[in-house]
């Protein structure tokens, strides 16, 4: 080819900039490899002061539309807007799923904004770990750690003909990183030791006019911890959502000033929820609080998280500034810190909002005034470290302005890179990379302005006539004429468009339109109190105000009007003290009023208040001081003014009505009776409620009356509905009758003779010497109870005691939630236009379920469609609609409560759900929405699979299972298999009376168990069908009872057979080692071990097809899932959306194999301690018994046992040749290895025993079931 630059025979790849060069911001490239692109990173930039009314900055795509159809795939180097905000954009070009790859923060930050453009169905996701590769069409990708001030950052390395490409993305060289994860410098060595090395580095060039090295992200914590720490009031912390390891750190420093944090902003509670869901960020629950409840904590004690330090218009920053938040005032000794640098561009509305925060009276740090951040990008020095690292031999600066490229050129040209080999570019374009590398030609790389809902339909043009209006104003006077005569028949009509002094030009204001009186002189308009006219400098027309004006008469301006509106007069100068005014008046009154009323120390003025008093309310003026000082403590201690108002209310009525009671029980004197018997009473105020009222209905009727007005006094104050009064009432009147039960003493015995203790705890029924569990008693909340004391080792068994568990303490949870929420869910509707209404509300321990009742004709999916406007309204993260419910018309919405409650394992084993269910396998589940404790059946699911995400409450409902089983049954009812690959969350349960065999911590030894298990199955129906019965539960009843038809002399072989629960923690593990051998004896037992008494309870947080295969869900239909972090998690497992609205910890969805939808539940929690408790008592009276078919089971496996190469010295070999082409031939063997039939046969039967190679498939070649990543993987594990 003519001018290329590439050597015959190898094709030159290609690398075209559509963004971030020449430019903070945008950052976005393509690089051509054998007519295929791959998209580098897609990003945005906020627009500047000349960009008036465009709200986003986006690369231009038309380079990608020329060149869909070879577009493969999209990898991103982190999660920052600049390098991931245009993909909701991009994927609006393409009609096909798009490949996505990117780590696992940046994809979960990126999936949250693909949700809300409604476009994640056009994402396919690959995450990529750092340290992996993965390859896409002719792209070979290779990532590298790097730090930055975003977790999960990564460098990418990408192969070509002539060496590598190495784009660095955003980075800087942190030895200390708070997350312990430094840059991988080795890596970015070995990729300069790589055959053809890096032939061209494309580098951050953000920092490169800064000296020296940057610091590290951990001396901000220590300036963090002083400044919280010596803040008097509230502190607001302003910092980038995605900067999670200083969210950290604020984190850290508000526990340390024991501080609770309250998360404010969307992208916050994205960026928060997403990195916590991962593991990046730890803070716990009790640490995080909403922001509403801001105004109810005290604000010495919060520290509020938020966005909005870039100065953007409407962030959380800005309004606080502007005194316009409606959950954070600022006031006086507050304290502000913006932790983050300015972007350049963004000075202006920094600036700006600074100053605003000043205004309230605030300490504001700020860089560089405070060392309150430490930037996330390479100083010069660690641009040179890189640049000797990597010994690129081309080098091209990129994400940066001009002048970043020329200094970080500079610095290349200093480290030993020819001048000539370094390359400056700018946005469009396109680098030839061959045996040299040069610019090629030109693309078309604008910008695509984003104004509203138009995506590039704002041009230059529109921008240019934006700026003028914005500087200059305009004025349209709208005149009707005569056309015939010409003459003026209507006033002339202005409408002017302008905007304030003070706003940034790019807001936009609605048009004002208003007729004014005009001038005689039709060249004058008003501006701001004075005539403009023609000649008057630009900048003069900034400040147009509408003026009004009607007719044609002679101007009739209004000076007084309009000095008297800008001029504040005294009341709304002290409108916001007066609250504090009433409040320390009422204070003054009551004090005056003890020494009037108590000690006849107030002169003349305490005697004319206590006539005064006496007069109105009688015998009760001496309380009236102690009301007085409460509502002006109330009144000075803020409470919000719908709160006061209500309790007014309801304080009026309950003092209304006592006083007419008192009055009714003192005679009942009537109102003009005379003062002296008022006075005696209830004063003028009782004797003028209660005399008409007992003269139309008696005094009794009338005592009635008051009665009903004085208890509907005391629930509006307080806040309460009567159901939930009624219901306090039974539930204490119920735990005095528990107490009642649970008193030491002789055991009652019911009609048939049974005591409680025989209801309450399940014994062995064959045995009648089995001693009953002596009574025990825990309050609520208490970590410890009185426990008797185990039976020695030998004797009966005795079940632990139920004391071993603890209660949950009360609920903190307030019906006034539900009153809010309900209003608002009602207000929502009726925005919507939605004919509905919300009758009742159910709280339950972590969500509240509200039953909504619309009108008929309303469509239900109008309903369904508001959940995210619901969402939004309520200010909760998620909320999901049920519709309908169940066995009701209507339809259910599940809110988050602001405060969750807890569910320990001993509530639910107190509860008369478990008293009722005896059977040995009902294992303690949790509670629903409505708070009912619910058990479940393993023999009626009767397999169970729990999936959700790490963190979700997987391992902690498995431990419930366990302990539930171990409370209520006895080795010889219950057998246990336990697996646990990850070898620490079954652990507590080891050398227990109800195992198998020893817990399982091998992969491989699992895959051995399960085929035992399988055996014994098999074992069982022989037995089962020599005795012809078809369960266990017939085959346990026949042998209690004698009736089983044994063949004569067998007797022996036929004893109990205890039910075997076989529990696997993590499914993941054991399928990446034997997934063909798993796959096959879960389905086995699965589908045939009902009936035998042995089952399954599998569980794993990746729940993906390749763990969860089709095969094992179509034959375990019950099925848990916890939270997900996305919707096809939830499909995999419950074949539909939902547990991605999860909020954790517990929180999951319940399908049983009997039910059409999933019920919402929350697991119970039980302690480790609680667990160590009750493993004592059991092992202080058993030892464990294993089997002796399955006691190796626990140990490791034997040397060579995995030794791949054992039976025959080919098979590593044949096993690569196989693995890497996916062929499993028998005559491919032959002809590679030079080997006969024969051992090509055994070659290949070796390897289906190892898994390797699935079984013969006649002529046709065999299955390969194994990656060549896998295969890599283990044989690292071998060798090491």
């Amino acid at each position: 080819m003519p001018g290329s630059s590439s050597a015959p025979g190898r094709r030159p790849a290609r690398v075209a900039f559509l963004g971030g060069v020449g430019e903070v911001g945008r950052n976005m490239a393509c690089i051509e490899l054998e007519d295929r692109l791959l998209i580098l990173d897609a990003g945005l930039s906020f627009p500047h002061a000349e960009m008036p009314g465009i709200d986003l900055v986006l690369p231009d795509f038309e380079y990608v539309r020329q060149n869909m159809d070879r577009v493969e795939a999209v990898a991103l180097t982190h999660g920052h807007e600049d390098h991931i905000g245009s993909v909701p954009y991009l994927l609006r070009e393409f009609e096909r799923p798009l490949p996505i790859y990117g780590t696992a923060f940046t994809l979960a930050l990126l999936e949250g904004k693909l949700e809300e453009h409604q476009v994640r169905d056009r994402a396919e996701f690959h995450t990529v770990v750092p340290g992996g590769a993965a390859s896409v069409g002719p792209f070979s990708m290779r990532f590298m750690r790097v730090t930055h001030s975003i977790p999960d950052g990564v460098a990418v390395a990408i192969d070509t003909p002539f060496g590598t490409i190495l784009h660095t993305g955003d980075f800087k060289i942190d030895q200390t990183p708070l997350d312990g994860r430094p840059t991988d410098l080795h890596g970015l060595a070995e990729e300069a030791g790589r055959d053809g090395g890096v032939h061209l580095m494309l580098s951050d060039s953000t920092n490169a006019e800064e000296a020296g090295y940057t610091s590290s992200e951990r001396t901000v914590g220590p300036v963090l911890q002083d400044i919280i720490a010596r803040a008097p009031q509230l502190v607001v912390v302003a910092c980038f959502s995605s900067h999670i390891h200083r969210i950290q750190q604020v984190a850290n420093a508000a526990r340390a000033s024991e501080r609770v944090v309250a998360v404010l902003g969307r992208s916050m509670h994205q960026s928060v929820d997403a990195a916590r869901r991962l593991g990046l960020l730890s803070v716990p629950d009790q640490d995080i609080v909403l922001i509403e409840d801001l105004e109810r904590l005290e604000r010495s004690r919060v520290v509020v998280v938020c966005t909005g330090s870039q100065g953007e218009p409407y962030s959380a920053l800005s309004l606080m500034a502007a005194r316009e938040h409606k959950f954070v005032d600022l006031r006086q000794g507050d304290t502000v810190v913006l932790s983050s640098s300015l972007i350049p561009g963004n000075e202006p509305a920094i600036h700006r909002v600074i100053d605003g925060l000043y205004r309230t009276g605030a300490d504001v740090y700020h860089e560089p005034a405070a060392p309150v951040h430490a930037s996330g990008h390479a100083a010069q020095e660690e641009l040179r470290l890189m640049l000797s690292l990597v010994q690129p031999r081309w080098f091209i600066p990129v994400h940066g302005e001009r002048r970043h490229l020329a200094h970080h050129a500079k610095l290349a040209a200093e480290v030993g890179i020819p001048p000539d080999h370094v390359l400056i570019c700018e946005d469009g374009d396109l680098v030839e990379v061959g045996e040299r590398v040069r610019v090629a030609g030109r693309i078309p790389a604008g910008m695509t302005f984003v104004d509203g809902l138009g995506i590039g339909d704002v041009g230059e043009v529109v921008l240019r006539d934006r700026r003028k209006l914005s500087a200059d104003g305009v004025v349209v006077v709208v005149v009707t004429i005569d056309a015939h005569q010409g003459e003026i028949v209507a006033g002339r009509q202005e409408s002017r468009h302008a905007f304030p002094e003070g706003e940034r030009p790019g807001a936009r204001r609605r048009p004002q339109r208003d007729r004014t009186e005009h001038p005689a002189d039709p060249g004058q308009v008003l501006l701001r109190g004075h005539p403009a006219k023609a000649g008057d400098p630009a900048g003069d027309h900034g400040g147009l105000v509408p003026a009004k004006t009607k007719g044609r008469a002679p101007a009739r301006r209004r000076p007084p009007a309009r000095s008297k509106s800008a001029r504040p007069n005294v009341r709304q100068h002290l409108a916001p003290w007066a609250r504090d005014a009433l409040g320390i008046g009422l204070m003054v009154v009551a004090l005056i009023s003890i020494l009037g009323l108590w000690f006849d120390a107030a002169g003349f003025v305490g005697r004319g208040i206590e006539l005064m008093l006496e007069g109105l309310v009688g015998q009760a003026a001496v309380l009236f001081p102690l009301l007085a000082l409460y509502w002006g403590v109330l009144l000075l201690r803020g409470t919000a003014e719908d709160v006061r108002a209500r309790m007014f209310i309801g304080f009026a009525l309950m003092s209304v009505g006592l006083l007419a009671l008192w009055s009714l029980t003192h005679g009942n004197p009537a109102p003009f009776s005379g003062t002296g018997s008022a006075r005696d009473a209830a004063g003028f105020i009782g004797a003028i409620a209660a005399w008409p009222i007992s003269r139309g209905v008696s005094r009794l009727g009338a005592a009635i009356i008051w009665g009903g007005v004085t208890v509907l006094g005391v629930l509006i104050f307080t806040g309460t509905p009567l159901s939930a009064a009624w219901a306090r009432l039974r539930e204490l009147s119920a735990a005095a009758d528990d107490e009642e039960e649970e008193e030491p003493g002789p055991a009652k015995r019911d009609r048939r003779g049974r005591t409680e203790e025989d209801v309450r705890v399940v014994v062995d029924l064959r045995d009648p010497e089995a001693e009953q569990e002596p009574s025990t008693q825990s309050g609520p909340g208490s970590d410890t109870a009185f426990v008797p004391t185990p039976a020695p080792k030998g004797g009966a068994y005795k079940l632990p005691p139920i004391g071993l568990l603890r209660t949950a303490p009360p609920s903190a949870g307030s019906t006034r939630d539900e009153e809010q929420t309900t209003a608002a869910l009602e207000r929502t509707f009726r925005t919507f236009g939605v004919a509905a209404r919300v009758p009742k509300a159910h709280r339950g321990p972590t969500v509240t379920l509200y039953e909504v009742e619309v009108e008929a004709g309303t469509k239900v999916n109008k309903v369904l469609a508001l959940a995210d406007d619901i969402a939004y309204a309520l200010a909760t993260p998620d909320v999901r609609i049920i519709a309908p419910i169940p066995g009701k018309s209507a339809i259910g919405v599940e809110v988050p409560n602001k405060v969750r409650d807890f569910v320990m394992l001993g509530d639910v084993l107190r509860a008369r759900a478990a008293k009722d269910d005896r059977h040995p396998l009902a294992v303690a589940l949790g509670k629903d929405v409505h708070g009912r404790a619910q058990m479940v059946n393993l023999t009626k699911m009767p397999h169970l699979l729990i999936a959700g995400a790490t963190g979700a409450g997987k391992s902690s409902l498995i431990n419930c299972f366990i302990t539930s089983i171990l409370m209520r049954t006895t080795p010889e009812q219950v057998k246990l298999v336990l697996v646990d690959p990850k070898r620490v969350e079954l652990a507590h349960f080891a050398d227990l009376p109800h195992l198998l065999s020893p817990v399982i911590v091998h992969p491989k030894r699992a895959a051995e168990a399960l085929g035992w298990v399988v055996r014994e199955m098999e074992q069982r129906y022989e037995s089962l069908a020599m005795v012809g019965v078809r369960d266990v539960d017939g085959y346990r009843e026949g042998l209690a009872s004698g009736t089983l038809r044994i063949p004569p002399g067998q007797e022996e072989k036929f004893a109990d057979l205890p039910y075997i629960v076989v529990v696997i923690d993590e499914l993941a593990d054991l399928m990446l080692v034997s997934p063909r051998d798993v796959e096959d004896t879960i389905v086995r037992i699965a589908q045939m071990a009902r009936a035998v008494g042995i089952h399954l309870v599998v569980a794993t947080q990746r729940p993906s097809v390749d763990v969860v295969t089709g095969l094992i869900k179509a034959n375990i239909p019950s099925r848990i899932a916890l939270m997900t972090s996305s919707q096809a998690d939830s499909r995999v497992i419950l074949d539909m959306n939902g547990a991605e609205k999860l909020v954790g910890h517990g929180d999951m969805l319940y399908a049983p194999s009997s039910a059409s939808k999933p019920t919402r539940l929350q697991a119970a929690w039980v302690t480790e301690k609680e667990i160590q408790s009750v493993c004592e008592w059991i092992r202080a009276q058993r030892e464990p018994e294993y089997a002796a078919s399955v006691e190796g089971l626990g140990r490791p496996p034997m040397e060579g046992e995995n030794d791949l190469s054992a039976g025959d010295e080919l098979l590593e070999q044949a096993a690569e040749l196989v693995i890497r082409s996916q062929l499993g031939s028998t005559s491919m063997l032959q002809r590679k290895l030079k080997v006969g039939f024969a051992r090509a046969g055994r070659l290949m039967d070796l390897m289906e025993e190892r898994g390797i190679v699935g079984p013969s498939q006649g002529s046709r070649a065999r299955d390969v079931l194994v990656t060549w990543e896998e295969w890599e993987e283990s044989r690292s594990a071998r060798t090491t």
